[in-house]
């Protein structure tokens, strides 16, 4: 069918229609005539298309665009979040943001699936998105905090707080999720870092320790191995993981290794040991969290 036929460069007529920038005749091509969304070109997908338009209003179309996609590729996600120069406006990210989460959810493995709506919280959303670098997240969490307060403080339908979305994105790419970001996220509400993640039965300091020594963290139907054969405690014990006994620095020696000389991962397991409810007790220490 001619809708799908395509050029010498791979290109179908919405690829092209993406490049012109006319919204009707893109919104024509896909709803009436059943263009292939996830076609993709030699260049990429139809996103990456659509950013090629010079005009003004690019940003506009970006945003269009984006919630028919059922293809995003890296180099997609990379240009939107790279574009130093003449940045995209916050509306045209968090359409793409949204839609990254929303295929990730659609995904096969995904923990949250139908527990997830990225506009009730999106920075839990953002740390859902397979963004290219840690300086895209960075700029999602300072703009979100920035926007709308106590954003942290919100809990899932089950009973996970942002913290934990953020050390689990960690755990399973400790390079783009640095422990910087880690950070931002639990000085909006240090008090997470004192609940337990009803996924794993860990609380945070516990489950960044076990990533630290390359142990299993076993988030949703499959354990994520952090290196090594090591596998988690999950017991319901309160003194479960490697919080029981042991000083800041006995544990800076344990948890650390490779990682003793990185500053911020040692910030990161300071600040969360401090609310870890079996290090407090072991010094005869506690609180409590009130519901408001």
């Amino acid at each position: 069918e001619a809708i799908q036929m395509r050029d010498k460069k791979g290109r179908t007529p919405l690829h092209l229609a993406c490049e012109d920038g006319n919204a009707d005749v893109i919104r024509y091509l896909i709803e009436e005539r059943d263009a292939d969304v996830g076609a993709k070109s030699n260049e990429g997908d139809i996103l990456y298309h659509t950013m090629k338009n010079e005009t003004s209003e690019m940003w506009k179309l970006v945003a269009f665009v984006a919630p028919y996609c059922t293809v995003i590729d890296k180099k997609t996600i990379t240009k939107i979040f790279k574009m130093a120069d003449n940045p995209l406006p916050w509306i045209a990210k968090e359409a793409v943001l949204k839609r990254l989460s929303e295929l990730k959810l659609n995904g096969a493995g995904s923990t949250q699936q139908g527990n997830y709506s990225f506009d009730k919280n999106p920075l839990r959303g953002v740390f859902c998105c397979p963004l290219p670098f840690s300086d895209a997240y960075q700029d999602c969490i300072l703009h979100l905090t920035s926007q709308r307060k106590n954003l942290a403080s919100v809990l899932d339908e089950q009973g996970r707080f942002p913290l934990h979305y953020a050390i689990e994105a960690s755990v399973r790419n400790k390079k783009r999720v640095t422990p910087t970001l880690v950070l931002l996220v639990l000085e909006e509400e240090p008090r997470a870092a004192a609940a337990r993640d009803p996924l794993t039965g860990l609380f945070p300091f516990e489950a960044i320790s076990a990533a630290c020594v390359g142990a299993e963290v076993p988030y949703g139907d499959e354990a994520v191995d952090s290196g090594d054969d090591t596998t988690t405690n999950d017991s319901d014990d309160d003194d479960v993981g490697l919080s029981s006994g042991l000083d800041i620095g006995e544990l800076a020696d344990l948890v650390f290794g490779d990682f003793l000389d990185d500053a911020y991962w040692f910030e990161l397991m300071n600040r969360l040991l401090r609310y870890d409810p079996a290090f407090l007790r072991s010094r005869g220490l506690g609180f409590t969290i009130t519901e408001a």
